[in-house]
């Protein structure tokens, strides 16, 4: 099955979130207090995370939901 453009999007935002930050999958599950198989199959677009790790991703890299959700630009952190 063929992914929609918003679930692309946002799998790839996961991870350029991630790397621009310099951490790996696992630092980043335990900072949200998840499994890394979970946060994994976020960023592999397998799973969406909730709105509630939406918030909590937004919030600890101090980007807006709209960053990670919408927005087509570079991400510098």
């Amino acid at each position: 099955m063929k992914k929609h453009y918003a679930e692309q999007h946002l799998s790839k935002r996961l991870k350029e979130l991630r790397h621009s930050a310099g951490l790996t999958q696992l630092q980043v599950a335990e900072k949200l207090g998840i499994g890394v198989k979970r946060y994994a199959a976020w960023e592999e677009g397998r799973a969406e995370p909730p709105i509630g790790y939406l918030v909590e991703i937004s919030t600890f890299y101090k980007v807006s939901l709209d960053c990670i959700l919408i927005s087509k630009q570079t991400i510098t952190i």
